[in-house]
């Protein structure tokens, strides 16, 4: 019996505008850049990782394929973050659905992540986490949802899908706060913040 096929889209093709730099590029307290950090946090949890970048982010791309990441250019990611979604599904079709994640959220613990990508192999339609009253990151789309996935062309990601869908939305509560933390600007940045994953591994050395 074949087993489900599911993968994490890691959105990574901003511009970060209102970061003002290579935001993805900065590295954390452990030294691993914040981009990379959120790649390695969906490997420790064992899931499968498609990166969509930017045509102008050589710098990065370079990093994740250093990494044995796959990665994939989204020529439209100038029209919006939906762009980056659709991208990804489009490239990875054979799938039941799909983890996505953002790439500049490097604060995710990998139990987290592992329980969500859990609730979709188990038959979620929809699946995200929920933390002190916050719905947080990364959604969980099940491939029901895939022409949807495939329409989005704009700066809202699944956002619409999801609140037309809430009755189908599987809430899961969490004490983990990476869920809510994202980097937008340079005060965003922790000090002295721990990330879960406090090693970049070459891929060779994760079980996957």
């Amino acid at each position: 019996m074949q087993m489900p096929n599911y993968t994490a889209l890691l959105l990574a093709a901003g511009y970060s505008r209102r970061f003002g730099g290579a935001k993805l590029l900065q590295p954390l307290s452990n030294g691993i850049a914040l981009g990379l950090q959120a790649a390695l946090n969906l490997r420790a949890a064992q899931i499968p990782v498609l990166v969509v970048v930017n045509p102008e982010q050589t710098a990065l791309t370079q990093l994740y394929q250093q990494y044995q990441f796959p990665t994939l250019i989204n020529v439209d990611a100038q029209h919006g973050l939906g762009t980056s979604i659709a991208a990804g599904i489009q490239a990875s079709q054979a799938a039941n659905g799909w983890l996505i994640a953002l790439a500049d959220m490097p604060f995710i613990q990998p139990a987290t992540l592992r329980t969500l990508w859990q609730a979709l192999n188990q038959g979620a339609a929809l699946v995200a986490p929920y933390y002190q009253g916050q719905r947080g990151h990364p959604v969980g789309v099940s491939a029901a949802f895939k022409a949807d996935l495939l329409a989005l062309n704009q700066d809202h990601g699944a956002q619409r899908l999801l609140q037309q869908q809430q009755a189908l939305l599987q809430l899961i509560q969490t004490q983990d706060a990476g869920v809510v933390w994202d980097i937008d600007t340079p005060s965003d940045l922790p000090r002295g913040q721990t990330p879960p994953v406090t090693k970049a591994c070459p891929y060779s050395e994760v079980l996957l």
